[in-house]
């Protein structure tokens, strides 16, 4: 691992995604740093009601805001489902604090939905004996994907989500807001994409060990025999052209955002526009029209989903989407629950047979990325999977 890096930007990328567990590709994150988290408080109820698509939108906007104060997408995020992790340097705390408080306003307003909101100094977790450490992954020109390790991210969560209504490291709920976030460059405009091989999953895999050490030595293997299984990426990418339809259905979550409303006259021309939008866009694609607009060759603009997604990542854990066989989706079930029972791992796992897909795309600096989770719960519910493998774990030990 190399000391702490002034410049998130300068930080050089790992080329294949499967190099991750490499400790000298990790850089120290600088005291001077801080972890932002946001989930959504009770998804698993909103989920099981059917409001997952509402939950991923509430759960990954910050980022949207947070790269429209900084006017690019540099500095390490990561998508979990119904929230995000977030790396800032100390000059954005002030405004990142302001767009955190103004988000969970308007995720009330147009959800009903209560966002968790906090920020935990990176000293106060070195302080604490955590460790936390950063890369990333050169997936595009357009994206570079950070990867977060370390004890830090979990005992950071642990702090947030502490109930007690004093707990200093959330953003208090009478925080003034000073301006509204900028949600610019945030759409939703595209139905589910069915799976191309029948199932669609959502993947979360956390190594146990006694040391950090065998924990990346756990999850290198695990990695390895992910990879004999499934072959490379492209055979499991959860996307593809075909699926990838736009729809004026689906765009309600992003004129709910962008105009910070349910209804009225906002909502109404918000809603025209895109009427018009999404069918001329269908058709330059469709048609293959050389068209550009905001600097993108808006006929490539499925090539650019495909390029940029968002579905494999590792923040302590490792999360994928994977778009399988029902035949290969059990066998990656059974690999992993032979080394759950040999006491090497937890992990999670939610069966869909499509994907979700929410896009940033920050227009002024070329740079953009889709998140993509399993339709009808994805990571939030693998996640709550995985936690009962640990209390069960727990209740034994």
């Amino acid at each position: 691992m190399h000391d702490r890096y002034d410049r998130y930007e300068d930080i050089p990328s790992i080329s294949d995604f499967y190099d991750i567990f490499h400790s000298s590709s990790y850089y120290r994150v600088p005291r001077s740093w801080h972890v932002v988290m946001t989930d959504v408080v009770n998804s698993t109820q909103a989920i099981e009601a059917g409001r997952y698509k509402e939950v991923n939108t509430a759960g990954c906007i910050t980022a949207m805001a947070i790269s429209n104060i900084k006017k690019d997408m540099q500095f390490p995020f990561l998508f979990g489902g119904d929230g995000m992790t977030y790396l800032i340097p100390d000059e954005l705390l002030e405004p990142v604090k302001n767009v955190l408080a103004d988000t969970r306003s308007l995720v009330k307003e147009v959800f009903s939905l209560d966002l968790r909101a906090g920020i935990v100094p990176v000293a106060e977790l070195y302080r604490r004996g955590a460790k936390i450490r950063v890369a990333k992954v050169h997936v595009s020109d357009s994206y570079e994907q950070a990867i977060i390790a370390g004890s830090g991210g979990d005992l950071a969560e642990s702090m947030l989500k502490n109930p007690s209504p004093a707990n200093p490291w959330l953003i208090p709920d009478d925080w003034p807001v000073s301006s509204k976030a900028d949600y610019s460059g945030f759409t939703c405009r595209w139905n589910d994409v069915p799976s191309s091989k029948g199932v669609t999953i959502s993947l979360i895999v956390k190594a146990r060990g006694e040391n950090a050490r065998e924990q990346a030595e756990g999850m290198r293997a695990v990695l390895a025999g992910i990879r004999s299984l499934l072959g490379s990426q492209d055979t499991y990418h959860p996307l593809n052209t075909q699926g990838l339809q736009a729809s004026v259905r689906e765009s309600y979550r992003e004129n709910r955002v962008m105009t910070r409303t349910r209804g009225g006259i906002g909502y109404f021309l918000y809603g025209l526009m895109l009427r018009v939008m999404i069918p001329v866009m269908k058709f330059i694609i469709r048609f293959r029209v050389p068209m550009r607009a905001q600097g993108m060759e808006v006929r490539n603009l499925k090539q650019h989903f495909l390029m940029n997604a968002d579905f494999q990542k590792f923040d302590g854990s490792l999360k994928m989407v994977l778009a399988l066989s029902d035949d290969l989706s059990r066998r990656l079930e059974a690999f992993l629950e032979e080394r759950r029972k040999q006491g090497q791992l937890f992990y999670g796992i939610h069966r869909s047979d499509r994907a979700l897909m929410t896009c940033l795309m920050h227009m002024k600096s070329g740079n953009e990325v889709h998140f993509v989770d399993a339709a009808d719960g994805g990571y939030a519910l693998a996640a709550k999977s995985m936690k009962g493998q640990i209390r069960a774990a727990a209740q034994v030990a």
